[in-house]
């Protein structure tokens, strides 16, 4: 008998997704001891979490799962005694399991102390290779057709500033890095003052140690140019800065490839120093007369040992690393064509065609990358230019990625660090205006965006507006127009819920959009910072009166006996009033399949409120966004007049 009666419905079918019963201690032993290959892996799963038996103080329970692709998903955690027909509680972990014959694993690396560059050069060499030579997706990327500015030649002992359009024809293969600056950086940078010099040339002894890592790594793979920010941007130099932020998007889309230094906080650490986040994972477990779901229909016997491994695995050993965090960092390797990471103990790569490799896993997932969903380190494909409605949904998964990220300065880097993604979107849209972090064709739809509060011992990191200083020392409220995401610093979600109303049959948008107004910094980057921005919508709005979270009055439904609540969030929890404060209720999107409006919390405001907002031509008309709001009920029932208003 293969596996219990428990455990064999999970072997029945192919594609489809099943979840088992939650399954207790006894009940392992049990299935164990009727010959159940399933409850014989999870037993053996479990002294890896919580060691040997004798130390388990709780009463642990499992989740076998199934998952369409034919691998299977373990949820082990502790069980609440008192109801063991629920789910595990506390201390919850997701192990996979997959067949080595679908999945290659070299577990040597798990041994070594670091990484040794040695054996990290020859497996990116062929990571490298195999993809120039063999991955079709990847071919369009093989040259360098538009170069940066400024690149560093390296020679064999010291390296210098060299400017590509001073050469004929110059067409070299550069590699592009990303790493952390850290905080109060005192590494060598490009500066007016010492543009000759590194011109000339400097040795690579005044480099930081990661940088110096990196170098030796490039020079291995023989190739002799690569572009850093702090040393091809000059630092101090406004306009330098924003011509070349205007380029970061052919920058990085012209590498050859991107080097992540994952590990490092800052240059001045090591990139190769740690051992990968073992805890006794990954490792083989081999199980007699173990089946599994490979071919269409019934079971077939495997020979194989299956590789186990935590569901966390790339979070710890790249993710969750320094560099993972960093919002610049997202847009570099969004744009770069691959990319090959240092992380913990063990190099990382990434292209459009091998995606979620590692020196653990060389060859990735293949057809069961998705199983890692959005946990891998793999590089987005941007959608063609034929599916409009598809770009504008994944600009919005761009952006809530983007906005969980930190920026050291987000009162000047939140539009910057993610224009050169917003130019090749605005590229697929066929040119569309960039509005402060919105296209226009997408228009009030994009508005209906919200925050992430957390909760309980995360509370600290709520999101708040982003605030800064005018020219004479005052705290303004943003730099950015209230109505744009980039005027918050946290998490955002909604972003990509963008309606469409040829498709979703009973959501209606309600407001529209008749124009905008929008002053860039400077025009060298269209998509970079602005000075002003403003839209001019029209839509269902009414006055109310809030405190807290709370309407409270005047009645603003027409028939309904019981009117259903309306909640409002407010985008800055210190925004939130104490006191009753009138507010205008601007509705954006009627959900008649959801039985739910929503829209936006308003506040009316002049130019002599704050410095930010200019006088604008109807300035009684002009508002600012303080949250948003959701109710449950029709928008008939509504008591809400059409209005104009300028949204700044």
């Amino acid at each position: 008998m293969l596996h219990c009666d428990r455990c064999d419905i999970l072997y029945r079918g192919h594609n489809e997704s099943f979840e088992s019963d939650p399954l207790d201690i006894p009940s392992l032993k049990a299935g164990v001891e009727s010959g159940c290959s399933t409850c014989t892996r999870i037993l053996q799963i479990l002294p890896r979490l919580y060691g040997s038996e004798e130390n388990w103080k709780a009463q642990y329970c499992v989740i076998p799962q199934r998952r369409s692709g034919g691998y299977l998903r373990y949820l082990i955690g502790q069980q609440d005694i008192e109801d063991t027909s629920v789910s595990p509680i506390d201390d919850t972990h997701e192990i996979l399991v997959v067949s080595t014959s679908r999945v290659e694993v070299d577990l040597t690396i798990q041994k070594r102390a670091s990484i040794s560059l040695l054996e990290s050069t020859r497996v990116a060499e062929k990571w490298l290779r195999c993809c120039l030579k063999e991955h079709g997706e990847c071919r369009a990327y093989n040259y360098t057709t538009h170069p940066p500015t400024r690149l560093l030649e390296l020679g064999d002992l010291d390296m210098r500033l060299v400017i590509p359009a001073e050469q004929d024809n110059f067409c070299h293969r550069y590699i592009a890095l990303s790493y952390c600056w850290g905080k109060n950086p005192n590494f060598l940078r490009l500066e007016d003052s010492n543009l000759d010099e590194l011109r000339r040339g400097i040795a690579y002894d005044r480099l930081p140690t990661a940088f110096n890592e990196a170098i030796d790594l490039i020079k291995s793979l023989s190739i002799s140019y690569v572009w850093i920010d702090c040393l091809c941007i000059i630092q101090g130099n406004p306009e330098d800065w924003v011509y070349e932020s205007a380029r970061m998007k052919d920058v990085y889309s012209n590498c050859l490839m991107n080097i992540s230094l994952s590990q490092a906080a800052n240059p001045h650490e090591s990139c190769l120093e740690g051992t990968t986040p073992r805890a006794g994972f990954p490792f083989l477990l081999k199980v007699d007369g173990k089946a599994n779901s490979q071919t269409d229909g019934e079971s077939s016997s495997d020979e194989s040992p299956d590789v186990v491994f935590r569901g966390d695995y790339f979070s710890k050993a790249l993710n969750n690393l320094p560099l993972g965090s960093r919002g610049w960092a997202f847009q570099e390797r969004l744009l770069a064509p691959r990319v090959l990471s240092f992380g913990k103990g063990e190099m990382f790569w990434d292209c459009r065609q091998l995606k979620n490799a590692s020196e653990t896993f060389p060859n990735g997932f293949g057809t069961l990358s998705t199983l890692l969903g959005t946990r891998g380190s793999s590089i987005k494909n941007f959608p063609s230019t034929t599916q409009r409605f598809n770009i504008k949904k994944a600009w919005g998964e761009i952006l809530e990625n983007y906005t969980s990220r930190e920026l050291t300065y987000p009162e000047k880097d939140k539009l910057v660090a993610i224009s050169a993604v917003a130019a090749r979107m605005g590229e697929l849209l066929f040119d569309d205006t960039y509005i402060a972090g919105h296209f226009g064709s997408m228009g009030a739809r994009s508005l209906n965006w919200q925050v992430k509060h957390p909760q309980g011992p995360e509370r600290d990191k709520r999101s708040r507006r982003i605030r800064w200083q005018d020219a004479d020392g005052r705290e303004v409220r943003s730099r950015f127009p209230s109505w744009s995401w980039a005027s918050m610093d946290g998490p955002l979600y909604g972003l990509a819920d963008i309606v469409d109303e040829d498709a979703d049959e009973g959501v209606f948008f309600k407001a529209q959009a008749f124009g905008w107004n929008v002053t860039p910094i400077g025009l060298g980057n269209p998509t970079g910072d602005v000075n002003f921005a403003s839209f001019i919508l029209k839509g269902p709005c009414l006055e109310m009166e809030v405190v807290g979270q709370r309407v409270v009055g005047p009645e603003v439904w027409s028939s309904l006996e019981k009117p259903p609540p309306i909640t409002c969030t407010w985008d800055d929890p210190d925004d939130e009033p104490k006191e009753v404060k009138r507010f205008l209720l601007f509705v954006l999107v009627d959900d008649q399949t959801e039985v739910t409006i929503d829209g936006l919390v308003l506040e009316h405001v002049t130019a002599e409120e704050d410095a930010f907002y200019r006088r604008t031509e109807a300035e009684d008309t002009a508002y600012r966004r303080m949250g948003h709001f959701r109710c449950d009920g029709y928008f008939l029932e509504l008591k809400a007049s059409e209005k104009y208003i300028t949204l700044v």
